[in-house]
């Protein structure tokens, strides 16, 4: 007793330490929600999970220290639009980008699954995927495993099989009759499956809006809610790209600010979210950028780099005048970005992973560089690509944020991203549900 009288005399014992797995000391913590840094802080890591977090490193203890002084820790971003598959899937590009989340829009789950079970097992390192399986199209799909809807007997066994086969929720695309698209979204409802994907041709944006679906990809249908005029009106069979690509509707298009903010305040309403995949646009519209020469298309497989070129050697053929057509396309498509950022219509990073040049894993700092590029502020985009992907995906209590109790899954950067969103791809280590991979263990995996 008297000891103990003579320490808190004395100015107090110090309390035992908290011990953990790993401890990042002397960091500065990006809170990604409000867009501000906490400088010097010590980061604790306890299995999975981030244990603690406070100013006073001598207040924690762990087996592996890691010198945070200078950097910046954030939450694992989130690429929301994906195919991830080819002769093998790209989970090393993802872990080696900061990419520790992927939202997949089309594998069949008997591929997804015994990955994810892989990963999860320990067995080999991967992001979190979050999975549409198979799609659902109207008559004539492009794949042949893609679930045809031609009648509204096909719905329940649609959705049954998406239940079964483990889909996270609903993929819809280009050619589903519009009748029927109703009444499949009113079915899925009651399943509590959300509908995410294209905007069939046959509906609007609006109508899909009010509809219940959760996301708008690629931009689809959103350029007809900018203005009065009707646009695609040639027939091209219910083909978005076709009708983008061969057209020169979206070049010519005459903006309506004040119409376009009137329409998007109906899908602010409905929370409904948009993923523009500027990086698959500004390849498509920008066909002659050096890829060969990047460094980073030699890293695939023939096979691949045979398809991305043989598309886009397409378009690298096409004339001047049709070149110059097609950067105005851009440009605008770049205008409807940032008037749905301006609008408060809530957006979410995606880049069409494996579409011609657009990189598994690497593209997400193009895309989020081209975001910036819209006009959005830095802080903005890294919000959507961690807290505002976490919340969408109904992932809130795991990722999105650094704080205790969320997984630890983080990046350690060397500079700012607040400053630069470019900075993402500055990366110092990566820490994947507790295993760090230092700088040395993440050039591996890019190889």
């Amino acid at each position: 007793m008297l000891s103990a009288l003579l320490c808190v005399l004395l100015s107090g014992c110090a309390a035992e330490p908290v011990s953990g797995d790993a401890l990042i000391v002397h960091v500065n913590v990006i809170d990604t929600f409000h867009g501000t840094v906490l400088p010097d802080q010590s980061v604790l890591i306890k299995g999975d999970r981030i244990l603690a977090i406070g100013q006073r490193a001598e207040d924690y203890t762990a087996p592996l220290v890691i010198d945070g002084r200078d950097k910046f820790l954030i939450p694992g971003l989130w690429d929301m639009h994906t195919h991830n598959f080819w002769d093998k899937h790209f989970s090393s590009y993802y872990i080696g980008n900061g990419i520790l989340g992927v939202r997949n829009m089309y594998t069949p789950m008997d591929l997804i699954t015994p990955l994810n079970d892989s990963i999860t097992a320990g067995l080999l390192p991967g992001p979190h995927y979050v999975a549409a399986g198979r799609v659902v199209e109207g008559p004539n799909p492009s794949f042949p495993d893609w679930l045809v809807l031609d009648s509204k007997e096909d719905i329940g066994p649609i959705l049954d099989t998406l239940q079964q086969e483990g889909s996270d929720f609903i993929k819809v695309y280009n050619k589903i009759p519009r009748d029927l698209y109703f009444v499949l979204a009113k079915e899925a409802a009651k399943r509590n499956l959300t509908i995410q994907g294209h905007v069939p041709m046959e509906v609007t944006a609006l109508e899909a809006s009010d509809a219940g679906q959760k996301s708008f990809e690629h931009l689809l249908g959103i350029p007809d809610l900018c203005t009065r005029d009707s646009l695609f009106t040639e027939d091209f069979g219910n083909d978005w790209f076709k009708a983008v690509m061969l057209t020169d509707d979206l070049a010519t298009l005459a903006i309506d600010s004040a119409y376009a903010a009137g329409n998007f305040s109906v899908l602010k309403k409905n929370n409904t979210h948009v993923v523009p995949t500027l990086t698959e646009w500004h390849n498509y519209l920008y066909p002659d950028e050096k890829f060969e020469e990047d460094g980073i298309s030699a890293k695939f497989s023939e096979d691949v780099r045979v398809f991305w070129f043989g598309s886009l050697d397409s378009f690298r053929q096409k004339d001047s005048t049709f070149k110059a057509m097609a950067r105005r396309k851009y440009e605008n498509l770049k205008k409807i970005t940032r008037l749905l950022y301006q609008s408060g219509v809530p957006l979410l990073p995606g880049t069409d992973a494996i579409n011609p040049c657009v990189y598994p894993g690497f593209a997400l700092h193009k895309e989020l560089y081209l975001m910036k590029d819209c006009g959005i502020p830095d802080k903005e985009i890294l919000k959507m690509a961690t807290w505002g992907a976490a919340e969408f995906l109904g992932l809130g209590n795991d990722f999105g944020r650094v704080e205790p109790g969320k997984l630890a899954s983080l990046v350690l950067l060397t500079h700012n991203p607040l400053e630069n969103i470019a900075h993402t791809s500055d990366i110092s280590a990566v820490v994947l549900k507790g295993k760090v991979y230092d700088r040395e263990a993440l050039d591996k995996m890019l190889e």
